[in-house]
């Protein structure tokens, strides 16, 4: 994997998490930095401590970790969230660490990236659909529509909270993130069947997800379907949309991320992505 390709994918990821949050707390020189996202504040994807630079992560947990854990402890309590630790699963070194002091893994994230070479190997009906363009696709049976005013982001925020099961209360923060322009980078997405039109569409539209970009990257994010709409090619659609914006715009790679524990990786490969990094998600333990 190019090196340069897989930066670009982890700093698309931490791009995307930023805009959620509602602070960046800069460690040790801004070598590790704190995402925090007190609206959804024991999301383990949003709520994240990350060390930029793995060398002095090495150096700095051999020598007191336990003064590391101090740290995350108290901006812990400070913003009332629930931190955790992201860390590639291939450092050995950090992993028997944590685990002398009682960290342990609670999940996986895998960044998935689009690659072209593998596309020959896409099933015939999602080749079908890439031969289609945002919003227009007519040879699938549904279409995908830009979210562009605040009537248009109550739909998507719906279709969203009702993909994810979401309590309809988290709706308006939710919205508030999308309203204040922390997405300045993003195109919201709705998937409906080619009969309907966005004016109509507010109680049946099928899906969602949020096109993000950074530098030449396109990241896909917040990729859900309503459940009863599930397994009818909604999500496949909603990612040949991406690959298609991509290309209209000259840029690559995309990029995805999703948990090992939602089993979705052989989904992602059979719209053509691969897997090019894991890494492991640990909780930090209660403070004694």
């Amino acid at each position: 994997m190019d090196y340069n390709i897989l930066e670009l994918v982890k700093e698309n990821e931490l791009s995307f998490c930023r805009s959620w949050s509602n602070k960046v707390v800069r460690l040790f020189g801004n070598k590790a930095q704190v995402i925090i996202c007190k609206d959804f504040k024991d999301d383990y994807f949003l709520n994240r401590f990350v060390f930029l630079d793995s060398q002095i992560l090495h150096r700095y947990c051999e020598k007191d970790f336990c003064k590391l854990l101090d740290k995350l402890h108290r901006i812990e309590k400070k913003y009332e969230i629930d931190l955790y630790i992201h860390i590639d699963e291939t450092d050995r070194v950090i992993e028997e660490i944590f685990h002398k002091n009682g960290l342990f893994v609670i999940d996986k994230v895998n960044g998935m990236i689009y690659d072209h070479n593998i596309l020959r190997n896409v099933k015939k009906e999602v080749q079908r659909q890439i031969k289609g363009s945002l919003p227009k696709n007519s040879e699938s049976h549904y279409k995908l529509n830009y979210v562009t005013n605040e009537t248009d982001y109550l739909i998507w925020t719906d279709t969203y909270r009702k993909s994810f099961d979401i309590e309809a209360k988290f709706s308006k923060e939710i919205l508030k993130h999308i309203c204040d322009r922390r997405f300045v980078e993003a195109r919201f997405i709705i998937c409906q069947s080619n009969a309907c039109t966005i004016e109509t569409e507010h109680v049946i539209s099928k899906g969602c997800c949020l096109f993000y970009r950074t530098r030449s990257t396109i990241g896909i994010y917040c990729l859900g379907t309503i459940k009863s709409y599930r397994g009818s090619g909604v999500a496949s659609t909603l990612i040949q949309g991406a690959i298609n914006y991509s290309r209209q715009l000259g840029l690559a790679p995309v990029c995805a991320q999703t948990l090992k524990s939602d089993n979705l990786e052989l989904f992602y490969e059979k719209n053509g992505f691969k897997k090019v990094y894991t890494n492991c998600i640990y909780k930090i333990p209660i403070h004694r």
